[in-house]
């Protein structure tokens, strides 16, 4: 019990930091953010991990009908990534100009961007199997080095 009152503290305290900061934002920054996630294909991103989430419980909890799963996955598919978005937006303001992020979002609407968002997905697949590859590798040597050193 205690520790649930513990949880329930500590997100209204986050939520109340994440209001404070947010209020300093113009609609402005908050549009072209918003904007920005739209066109790198965050919220593309977003979907996939939701709808692939949704596939995990479905088969974890088969006894609960596909319609259920359906609406939920729905209205989650709306308001967590409009949520975490808000959540984003005080971070990236840290970091980021209203001028850089419209120099992004121009980026990101050419073609090039478009290749690049369109490409980045295949990218990643290849660069994650050769990280592993690599990662082995680095590995393999690590415990050499141990075994000979009598470890």
């Amino acid at each position: 019990m205690r520790s649930k009152f513990l949880i329930i503290i500590v997100i209204l305290l986050f939520t109340k930091v994440s209001i404070a900061q947010e209020t300093n934002i113009s609609e402005e920054y908050k549009e072209t953010i918003m904007e920005m996630f739209e066109v790198v294909g965050t919220n593309k991103i977003y979907k996939t991990m939701i709808t692939g989430m949704f596939d995990m419980y479905k088969r974890q909890k088969s006894d609960v009908p596909t319609e259920f799963w359906n609406e939920l996955e729905a209205e989650f598919l709306d308001s967590s990534i409009k949520d975490l978005n808000k959540l984003l937006i005080p971070i990236y303001h840290k970091h980021f100009t209203i001028e850089d992020l419209k120099i992004v979002v121009d980026f990101y609407k050419s073609e090039t961007g478009q290749k690049f968002v369109s490409k980045t997905p295949f990218i990643m697949q290849e660069a994650m199997e050769i990280g592993e590859q690599w990662g082995k590798g680095i590995g393999e040597k690590v415990m050499k080095k141990l075994e000979n050193k009598g470890y």
